[in-house]
C-alpha cells in the first residue's frame, strides 16, 4: 500500500495532496489518451506527493495494464501533463479489471513499448523483471520465449548512467557503483553501444559514427557479434 492513496469500494482515493505526471511522449506513442474527463493510460505512474505547496517526493505506480483516472482538470506545463488531486479525491474509479486476450495483447505491447523505448523508471534494475512477470501474468500471457532471453535483452538495455557504453552488469564490479547508477536505454541504441562492427549497421548513421570514434579512440571493451566473428574467417 502506497502512502498518498487508500482503497475504498474498488476506487483509488487519496490521501493527500498529489499530482499525476505524464511526459508528453505517452500521447504521442498512444500510450495515453483523454477522452472527455478521463485519461485512459497504462498503470506506469509517477506521482509528486506534497509534504507542503513547494516541496514534494515521488512515488511511483507500476501496474502494467490499461488504467482510467480522473482527469477533469488536466493541464500542461512544459513537455508534461499534469492532474491534481486533494485529498479524498477518487484517482481511479475502478481498480479491479477483467482482461480478454485482445486486451491482454494490447497492454503487454504498451508495456513493452514503454520498457524498449527507455520510459521506464524502476527504483532497482531486478525491478525489471518482477514488473515483466506481472505484465505477462495480469495480462493473461505465455510468453513462447525463454526466460534468459529476455533476461539478456533488459540486461543490454540497463546500462551505467555515466557511460551508457557500458552494460550496468560490468559497471557493478567496481565498488564504488551502487544498484541505482542505472539508466535504460533505448533499445536502437544498443547495437551502436555494443561495437563499432554493429554500429555500422545501426539506422541513424550521425550517432553510429560518433560511438564508433569513441569507442575507437578510448579503446573500449567491445561486444563482438557472431556475424563480425565469421567475417573474421
Amino acid at each position: 500500500m502506497q502512502d498518498f492513496y487508500k482503497q475504498e469500494n474498488d476506487q483509488m482515493i487519496a490521501t493527500s495532496k498529489v499530482s499525476a505526471v505524464f511526459h508528453q511522449d505517452m500521447f504521442e506513442d498512444g500510450l495515453s489518451e483523454i477522452r472527455d474527463d478521463k485519461l485512459i493510460t497504462i498503470g506506469f505512474v509517477e506521482f509528486r506527493v506534497y509534504k507542503n505547496e513547494k516541496d514534494f517526493y515521488i512515488k511511483k505506480l507500476e501496474f502494467p495494464m490499461d488504467i482510467v483516472m480522473n482527469a477533469p482538470g488536466i493541464y500542461k506545463e512544459g513537455d508534461y501533463y499534469f492532474i491534481d488531486f486533494n485529498p479524498n479525491d477518487v484517482i481511479i474509479e475502478k481498480t479491479m479489471y477483467v482482461t480478454s486476450a485482445t486486451i491482454g495483447a494490447k497492454n503487454a505491447n504498451g508495456f513493452l513499448n514503454l520498457l524498449t523505448t527507455a520510459k521506464l523508471n524502476p527504483e532497482k534494475p531486478e525491478d525489471l523483471i518482477q514488473i515483466f512477470k506481472n505484465a505477462t501474468s495480469l495480462n493473461g500471457l505465455k510468453l513462447k520465449v525463454q526466460s534468459a532471453l529476455l533476461e539478456a535483452m533488459i540486461s543490454e538495455l540497463t546500462r551505467y548512467k555515466d557511460d551508457d557504453t557500458i552494460p550496468f552488469r560490468l559497471a557493478l564490479r567496481n565498488s564504488k557503483v551502487t544498484k541505482k547508477d542505472f539508466k535504460l536505454v533505448n533499445i536502437k541504441d544498443v547495437a551502436r553501444l555494443s561495437s563499432v562492427f554493429s554500429a555500422i549497421s545501426f539506422e541513424d548513421i550521425k550517432k553510429s559514427l560518433e560511438s564508433s570514434v569513441l569507442m575507437t579512440r578510448n579503446n573500449s571493451e567491445q561486444a563482438i557479434s557472431p556475424v563480425e566473428s565469421v567475417l573474421k574467417f
